[in-house]
């Protein structure tokens, strides 16, 4: 954060009134926040997945593989192996 410092004819550093005032804020959100303990994110119990869930999840997997087979064997019926190699 930039603040804007301004000198008076003393010689005296002047911050403004609103820039003092969030820079305050911002100091006092840094005291009332706790510290935040990473263990307590582990040991939260695991959820388990419904019987649709984990189904769903294996037909994607499946989909993919297919996918992902097809793929393979486009590529070699075309004699591209490499990846990014686009024929016109």
């Amino acid at each position: 954060m930039t603040m804007n410092v301004t000198i008076d004819a003393e010689g005296n550093r002047e911050v403004s009134d609103r820039e003092r005032e969030s820079e305050h804020n911002n100091n006092r959100s840094n005291e009332e926040t706790p510290p935040v303990d990473v263990t307590d994110v582990s040991e939260k119990p695991k959820r388990q997945l419904t019987a649709s869930q984990r189904a769903r999840i294996e037909r994607n997997r499946q989909k993919a593989l297919l996918l992902r087979q097809a793929r393979l064997s486009q590529q070699q019926l075309l004699g591209t192996t490499s990846k990014g190699s686009y024929s016109k």
